[in-house]
């Protein structure tokens, strides 16, 4: 059972590890800095946290979160339309195909389908079932045909061919706890799918709590590669792909700059003599010494689609 310590007005220190209940861990990097998230009812603060990694699970996580309260008020007074396109992401493309694979007739149920953009882009001959607790977005997926469950509680909800997590895990306080729930309403031989950021991506390793997807107040924890296999010895779910993706459509452009405002800040940081070297020529490496927050590197390939298959 996750142990936490309430902190003044906004958040909790989380003791255990939330991915095992383990308090085996080591912090990875430096910490990084409280920040506030302004919403048009009021202000939300991510206190001061390290990034955790779980010695016995391989979970990474942050040591300081919101509470459950103010979380729950945060995801009811966000716009989901930050989350949503016209298109897909590239690893909601992946996922589709992933899905297209399935046979005629399969429930296929997206937990946090958000408006149901994922879903409502399959062809006719599916069941589309989702959970979303923002209603505005509920109320979008309804629209498009999907079947949206209050819950998953109770013996009306079927047993699914197909579990969507997508950009969801992350945002999991109790993730053991979650899919340990997911698992038991898929199929023999059905599919639990996910994609998230990339725990073991080398950008994040370097430093964590820098890495831009634990800069979003409502990520708390990163899947890596040890904890799916944690999750396999735990859950009777079995890795059967593992896709590295982007999040992001981009251009060699946008990557290049994101590249060079990233590798300015820590020149810049380190004071070295390149940095010094580099001031003659780029202007942009001479601002980088004023800048307060590591510029956000959000264009690589750090992103995962993991495919569990169940035994």
């Amino acid at each position: 059972m996750q142990a936490v310590t309430h902190l003044p007005e906004e958040g909790r220190q989380v003791v255990f590890c939330p991915g095992c209940g383990g308090g085996n861990t080591k912090a990875v990097g430096p910490r990084g800095g409280a920040f506030v998230i302004q919403l048009s009812r009021r202000a939300y603060t991510q206190p001061a946290y390290d990034v955790l990694e779980c010695v016995d699970c391989g979970l990474l996580y942050k040591s300081h979160v919101l509470s459950d309260q103010l979380l729950g008020d945060y995801y009811s007074e966000v716009d989901y339309q930050k989350w949503e396109i016209s298109g897909l992401f590239p690893t909601e493309r992946l996922v589709r195909e992933e899905l297209l694979g399935l046979s005629a007739g399969a429930r296929i149920l997206d937990v946090g389908c958000s408006s149901g953009r994922l879903l409502s882009s399959l062809p006719d001959g599916y069941a589309l079932f989702g959970v979303e607790p923002n209603a505005a977005a509920s109320k979008e997926a309804a629209k498009k045909g999907i079947f949206i469950l209050p819950s998953l509680d109770g013996a009306a909800v079927p047993l699914f061919d197909a579990i969507l997590l997508m950009d969801v895990f992350e945002h999991l306080t109790e993730p053991a706890k979650t899919l340990a729930a997911l698992a038991r309403h898929i199929k023999p031989g059905g599919r639990l799918i996910m994609a998230t950021g990339d725990g073991d991506n080398p950008l994040c390793r370097e430093s964590p709590a820098e890495f831009w997807y634990f800069r979003n107040i409502e990520h708390v924890c990163m899947l890596t590669r040890s904890y799916a296999g944690y999750l396999e010895s735990r859950l009777n779910l079995q890795v059967t792909r593992w896709l590295v993706s982007s999040h992001y459509d981009s251009s060699f452009r946008q990557r290049f700059v994101k590249r060079l405002r990233l590798f300015a800040f820590r020149q810049a940081g380190a004071q070295t003599v390149l940095w010094r070297v580099l001031l003659r020529f780029l202007p942009m490496v001479g601002r980088a010494v004023q800048w307060k927050e590591c510029p956000a590197y959000d264009l690589g390939e750090d992103h995962i689609v993991v495919v569990f298959s169940k035994s």
